[in-house]
């Protein structure tokens, strides 16, 4: 099984979702926009498409132009039934692609917190395999506009759109349960990033975000594994049903 793999920057790269597709086997075809790859034009080939996080906003439209080409895959994908999953700014970009407006929340939300299932996930056939309250890291201050057609899946206090399907399989996940310690450790110890947590969030986020997330990343962890295998079973399925 093949899954094309799109990565906005070096510091959101799959993390824990890897060792997942590595040990079923999975080819991962890496597109690095970062790095300049181009988006495919084509889905011929993939069983599923993934989308990474990347620190981009796009509730600004300026400058945004180079993303055109992935949004038009994820059209096309939810079009072919070519599964998709979403992860942060992935999931952002998929409720741009069917309607859904990109806008900055009114608080950040970083750090672990849960979401919880909504009624319509537990007969999904990726959330149905998770309980109702899930333990989840965040790292984001921007929301959106659930598409009119799609099904949201899971809400956490501060941002009630954390997780959707569109179409019978494509996901969008707005928060993250394969980000590593050392990708969180990377983040908060940057200068401006941790400046920036401390004005939105207050003196000392930086460190309590790092300091929480230890103690919660074996859950956190053990939700990326089922998430992303179910996600894998649906590719599956959804190939040979091609």
């Amino acid at each position: 099984m093949r899954i094309l793999v799109i990565q906005h920057v070096a510091s959101a790269p799959l993390a824990a979702y890897a060792d997942v597709l590595e040990e079923r086997g999975v080819e991962i075809e890496l597109v690095d926009l970062e790095a300049g790859d181009p988006v495919p034009a084509s889905l011929a080939g993939y069983a599923g498409v993934v989308s990474l996080g990347g620190p981009q906003s796009l509730h600004d439209p300026v400058g945004l132009d180079w993303l055109e080409p992935e949004l038009e895959l994820l059209r096309q994908a939810v079009a072919a039934d070519v599964p998709v999953y979403g992860v942060c700014l992935g999931a952002q970009l998929l409720a741009l692609a069917f309607g859904g407006a990109v806008y900055a929340g009114d608080v950040p939300e970083v750090g672990p917190a849960p979401v919880r299932r909504t009624p319509a996930a537990r007969d999904d056939a990726v959330f149905g395999r998770l309980p109702d309250t899930i333990p989840a890291f965040h790292w984001h201050a921007d929301t959106f506009v659930l598409p009119a057609e799609a099904t949201l899946l899971a809400s956490s206090e501060r941002y009630p759109n954390q997780a959707f399907r569109i179409g019978r399989s494509g996901y969008g996940v707005q928060f993250h349960a394969e980000s590593s310690l050392a990708t969180i450790r990377g983040m908060t110890e940057l200068d401006t990033t941790a400046a920036q947590l401390e004005r939105a969030l207050g003196p000392g986020t930086a460190r309590a975000v790092m300091e929480a997330a230890a103690l919660e990343m074996d859950a956190i962890h053990d939700v990326a594994r089922q998430l992303i295998d179910a996600w894998l079973d649906v590719c599956a399925a959804r190939a040979h049903a091609r």
